[in-house]
């Protein structure tokens, strides 16, 4: 990607949206999406304040303003204030404008001015991007390398529109619910379902189309969409446990797409949304949360999205012999074997095959195969086949005993199993140093007052700080 694409993401990365106010907002009301297609909402005016993070401690609070001029010419203004820690040390302020034509579910970027302030050393960096002149230039307090102007490409997006688009495909009054991505929390058994949707409607299969997609593009659009729901859960849903991972739709639109990213792999745009995908992803492996994957009827784990069953803890595929019409079905696509690796460097396949070749080799010779739990328990590829008699209640048992457990004993099993293998420095920091065994032994869990040590023997019942960290 280019630096003139990084550049605005500056801005956006400070930010962690917890919006505080709306004003002049839209009512908020259920919004029903269809199952084949999707009108994107209409666009409308608004200012919304928000808390302003940096390293996950506040920092100040920033301002977004989405202003229509005329016809399809819209404008969003970002404004951030440094008002604690030391962002408020140095008067960091932080202004971004970005002019852009609304052509319905693109955001179409024209312009954009960026500005950014350090009172307390005097220093002040303005940048401008120019879409319809095709450059970009930063002047002010840094390097004169750094000055020079920059070629934008066509596709090049700012950040505001980004995270502008991801708002849009949020469903009103419905928190977690996106285009996309459906997150539904179960308080009583501290579960959440994530259920992630095919594509609704026919993907750009060229380069032309899919740089004109933009963010509405599927893989994009997605993996955008799947971050945040990540990111929130992990911030906000502390005590929210186990994560059950699902998938809806039809699976040969997310082979379609996988074909497409594997076809044009070579181009800036198509590479950038792989490594977007590539990190999401990575955000489950190093997630301090029980992930288990339900494979149903109506799945579409295929490919990409088969990704999410092989990061799971467990993989639960049901068995329907008598139905094998409406039998779930898993397959495979050469992303599989490669495309997302984990942080340590490895694929999800090779990490659950300890690199063997042979299971290796069983499972690619099954590409683009349409698997049943039969097969798919088989191969390996998932953890157990229970049929419909035994499904219900399966679930419910690893759902409880999950819930039963001290979490930080959950930590500490989940990390090392997920990080098995080879090692590296990654598996050393995510799959021992992050759940060590002497950090679990060490903790109120384990050793305070109602700990499970301290416990142990007495014919009492450990008393667990349910927030998992």
């Amino acid at each position: 990607m280019t630096t003139a694409f990084l550049k605005p993401l500056l801005l956006a990365g400070l930010l962690t949206a917890l919006p505080v106010v709306a004003q002049d907002a839209p009512q908020a009301g259920a919004m029903a999406l269809p199952q084949a297609e999707w009108d994107p909402p209409a666009l409308e005016p608004f200012v919304a304040t928000y808390q302003a993070f940096y390293k996950g401690k506040e920092a100040g609070d920033a301002t977004m303003r989405v202003v229509h001029n005329e016809g399809s010419r819209w404008r969003v203004d970002m404004a951030v204030r440094g008002r604690r820690g030391f962002a408020g040390v140095l008067g960091l302020n932080l202004e971004q404008s970005t002019v852009f034509d609304n052509e319905g579910a693109v955001y179409v970027p024209l312009s954009q001015s960026t500005v950014k302030k350090a009172l307390f050393l005097g220093k002040k960096v303005t940048g401008t991007y120019d879409w319809q002149d095709g450059t970009a230039q930063w002047q002010g307090d840094l390097k004169k390398e750094r000055q020079r102007p920059i070629p934008l490409q066509r596709g090049d997006q700012s950040a505001l529109l980004l995270n502008l688009s991801l708002m849009r495909d949020a469903r009103p009054g419905q928190p977690l619910r996106y285009r996309y991505v459906d997150v539904r929390i179960d308080r009583a058994n501290r579960s959440a379902v994530f259920t992630v949707k095919a594509p609704d409607t026919a993907q750009p299969e060229d380069v032309d189309g899919i740089v004109a997609a933009g963010t509405a593009w599927w893989p994009m659009a997605m993996a955008r969409e799947l971050d945040d729901a990540i990111l929130h859960m992990r911030t906000n849903e502390l005590d929210i446990g186990t994560w059950l991972l699902k998938t809806q739709g039809d699976a040969a639109g997310v082979l379609a797409c996988d074909a497409t990213l594997q076809r044009h792999a070579g181009h800036w745009f198509v590479r950038e949304v792989t490594g977007l995908l590539r990190r999401t992803l990575a955000r489950l492996d190093v997630s301090s949360r029980s992930l288990f994957a339900l494979i149903e009827p109506d799945s579409c784990f295929a490919g990409t999205l088969a990704e999410l069953a092989f990061a799971a803890d467990r993989a639960y595929m049901l068995a329907l012999p008598d139905e094998p019409g409406r039998a779930p079905r898993l397959t495979l696509s050469e992303l599989n074997f490669g495309a997302y690796p984990m942080v340590n460097g490895q694929s999800r396949l090779a990490r659950r095959f300890y690199e063997e070749a042979g299971p290796l080799a069983a499972a690619r010779a099954q590409i683009g195969k349409a698997l049943d739990a039969d097969a798919a328990c088989a191969l390996g590829l998932v953890t157990a086949a229970p049929d419909d008699i035994d499904w219900a209640d399966e679930i419910r048992i690893a759902i409880e005993e999950r819930a039963a457990m001290s979490p930080d004993a959950l930590t500490g099993l989940e990390a090392n199993l997920r990080f098995a293998s080879k090692e590296t420095m990654e598996t050393r920091i995510f799959g021992r140093l992050s759940a060590w065994q002497n950090w679990i032994f060490n903790r109120p869990n384990a050793v305070g007052e109602k700990g499970a040590l301290k416990v142990y023997g007495k014919g009492e019942k450990a008393a667990f700080d349910l927030n998992r960290v």
